[in-house]
């Protein structure tokens, strides 16, 4: 079996734009450079690089399994959001065809019953 590592080796971009209407820098760090990839207007351009070590994480099989779970239920509970909204919004518009009726409005549905 393979050792683990004990450390991870990451190198992170600090990209900097100015806020065009703060006039404020914002700062931005990504495992890349976005400004290769066309993103120069959204994140800037690179003002430095670093080279950085982590330490491994130590996640057990279990922490690792229940991570997975919380994640999934996550994005279960945003897609049934989702879905009963548009199944809300569908049901008003069935709710509103039903209203409709294609005979003329009588004199006596237009007066107020109060």
């Amino acid at each position: 079996m393979k050792a683990q590592q004990e450390t991870i080796q990451v190198k992170l971009y600090v990209h900097a734009i100015e806020n065009n209407i703060s006039r404020k820098m914002n700062i931005t760090v990504l495992p890349h450079d976005a400004s290769k990839h066309g993103n120069a207007s959204i994140f800037g351009t690179v003002v430095a690089i670093h080279d950085i070590e982590i330490p491994y994480p130590n996640i057990s099989r279990s922490d690792f399994i229940n991570s997975q779970i919380d994640t999934l239920k996550k994005e279960q509970n945003k897609v049934l959001t989702e879905a009963h909204a548009k199944a809300s919004e569908l049901e008003d518009r069935i709710q509103s065809l039903l209203c409709i009726e294609e005979k003329p409005i009588s004199k006596s549905d237009e007066e107020i019953p109060y």
